[in-house]
């Protein structure tokens, strides 16, 4: 009795072993993709979670699916009308397809790499220097659909390929900043001849306005006579003097003083 309890545990204890030998279990988490293969062929993709795989002969590849950006540095370009700069892109992209992507390139990196600034030499050197400035934005939509055609070939999808930095020889610097510098000195010329026209017209309209109202012009004066506090204020009373005239009447109507004497 005592030894067939042994035997058995010691068959479990064997099976254990050979389960823990032969069996592989694999994780698989959710931004990832799993494949695998047996004697080097292809068998299938692995689901999400813990997959048991038998270990004799399987080899698992594990991608990551989420999404990657790049940023590819700039090289040297020459626009059409030959001028040299240095473009700097972004690149925005994730695995869908990871079998076509081992089966296709050895790098994906390096592909992408590859065919973003192929695209992108292309594309400048059919555009002049002031095409460049002033379709950036059309630019980097061109070398998406450039970009993408080539990446989806070995198993890639490309969101986006922005451009981040655009550096021009020394000459060209000072050259812009020229034209910048004219350009903000002409609009604050406007705006200073637009605030003086604004204020021409405001007095134009003020004297118009207290022209056809003299009451309004007395106010006014009043006005700046009560805020003109410490000054010594001069002031026409007009062309009437009746008020003067009737208080120099009333004068000479008063009786003479009495020159006699008093006691």
């Amino acid at each position: 009795m005592n030894l067939s309890i042994w035997i058995i545990a010691l068959i479990l204890i064997v099976l254990w072993i050979l389960y823990g030998i032969l069996i592989d279990k694999t994780v698989v988490k959710e931004y990832q993709k799993g494949l695998l293969f047996r004697h080097g062929k292809f068998k299938k993709y692995l689901r999400t979670g813990i997959n048991r795989i038998f270990r004799p002969g399987s080899e698992i590849m594990l991608f990551d699916a989420r999404r990657k950006i790049i940023s590819v540095p700039g090289q040297e370009l020459l626009t059409s009308d030959n001028v040299g700069i240095k473009i700097t892109t972004v690149v925005l992209f994730e695995t869908i397809d990871p079998l076509k992507l081992i089966n296709t390139v050895e790098d994906s990196t390096k592909s992408l790499y590859l065919a973003v600034q192929l695209s992108l030499r292309a594309e400048i050197g059919n555009m002049s220097i002031d095409e460049l400035l002033e379709s950036r934005n059309s630019l980097s939509e061109k070398l998406l659909s450039l970009v993408s055609g080539a990446a989806e070939e070995f198993g890639l999808k490309v969101h986006s390929v922005d451009i981040k930095d655009i550096m021009f020889p020394g000459e060209l610097k000072n050259i812009f900043s020229e034209v910048i510098r004219a350009r903000k000195e002409s609009l604050a010329s406007l705006e200073r001849a637009r605030g003086e026209q604004a204020t021409l017209r405001n007095l134009a309209n003020s004297s118009r306005m207290l022209e056809n109202n003299p009451a309004l012009y007395e106010m006014w004066k009043l006005h700046k006579i009560s805020s003109a506090a410490g000054n010594t204020i001069v002031w026409d009373a007009g062309t009437d003097k009746s008020f003067l005239k009737n208080k120099t009447d009333k004068h000479d109507k008063l009786p003479a003083a009495d020159s006699g004497n008093i006691e």
